[in-house]
């Protein structure tokens, strides 16, 4: 799961930094952004004295590590989210846009996984402007995920009111910016 905190914890870890001076950066709450550290694909660690460091990896994933990425985590979840939106007739309550608790739980999990997505092509972006990732490979990775959110999308759009959808989605939008 992404969280708020992931576009200024790999702002903020160009070079080895320990957990308490990230958080100290980022000023938020500490149990949300450690989590957000430790789930973090995009980082390594290492131990050092008493504390544990942190550095974004700055290196990008062969085309096998990319297919098994996307295989096991976006085309599993996307099964799962597309099964889910089939088995749900509605997401609001009665023919208003308020949702439901499971519309709510749905588009939740949608939106997670749109973030995660973005997260991708933002580190795929960067590691083309790094020089680390020729654009010809970067582009065809980022297209396979634009693709992946727009199928999601769509079988929302096509499957429940539009006014619902998009109320939710202009309210949880997030922005993902990627400073070098």
């Amino acid at each position: 799961m992404t969280s708020k905190y992931d576009d200024l914890i790999l702002k903020n870890t160009r070079e080895w930094i320990s957990t308490n001076d990230l958080v100290r950066e980022i000023q938020g709450n500490k149990t949300l952004i450690v989590k957000a550290i430790k789930n973090n694909p995009f980082l390594e660690s290492r131990k050092k004295g008493n504390r544990i460091e942190y550095k974004r990896k700055d290196m990008a994933e062969t085309e096998t590590q990319f297919d098994l990425m996307f295989k096991q985590g976006f085309e599993w979840n996307q099964n799962v989210e597309l099964d889910v939106i089939e088995k749900t007739v509605s997401i609001t309550k009665g023919e208003g846009i308020i949702l439901s608790k499971k519309g709510k739980e749905l588009l939740d999990h949608i939106q997670g996984e749109v973030d995660r997505a973005y997260m991708v092509i933002v580190r795929l972006n960067y590691q083309v402007q790094l020089g680390i990732l020729p654009n010809n490979i970067a582009q065809p990775r980022i297209k396979r995920l634009e693709n992946h959110i727009n199928k999601i999308m769509a079988e929302l759009h096509n499957n429940y009111s539009n006014k619902a959808v998009k109320e939710y989605f202009q309210n949880h939008v997030k922005r993902f910016e990627f400073k070098i």
